[in-house]
């Protein structure tokens, strides 16, 4: 699994390589940033999803004063998402195949 490509080229893995050695790494949280990365809530198994995506609608919005912000929405919901942040210059929607908003998992 890769974390992060400095190069920002692919995500394609080649044969004998580290993710080191390819350019990716987990930078901390204080490291200088471009953007903040949020997970669409989706799964009523473990959010209110209503008022959770609401929240989250907020965080983002804050966060895009200072930074880009990408939203990740799995299949079902990501027109939803378009649709909320269709209005905000700064937030861009990804479909991402996701069972959760817990995006540690995915990237």
């Amino acid at each position: 699994m890769y974390l992060l490509n400095t190069k920002m080229t692919t995500f394609k893995q080649k044969k004998n390589n580290t993710p080191i050695k390819d350019g990716y790494h987990m930078p901390s949280e204080l490291e200088p940033q471009q953007a903040t990365w949020l997970g669409w809530p989706s799964n009523k198994g473990t959010f209110r999803v209503g008022p959770a995506q609401v929240a989250i609608a907020a965080v983002a919005r804050f966060i895009s004063k200072y930074q880009d912000v990408h939203i990740v929405a799995p299949p079902h919901t990501w027109t939803k998402a378009v649709e909320y942040f269709k209005n905000d210059k700064n937030i861009f929607v990804t479909e991402v195949v996701s069972d959760d908003n817990w995006l540690r998992q995915h990237f």
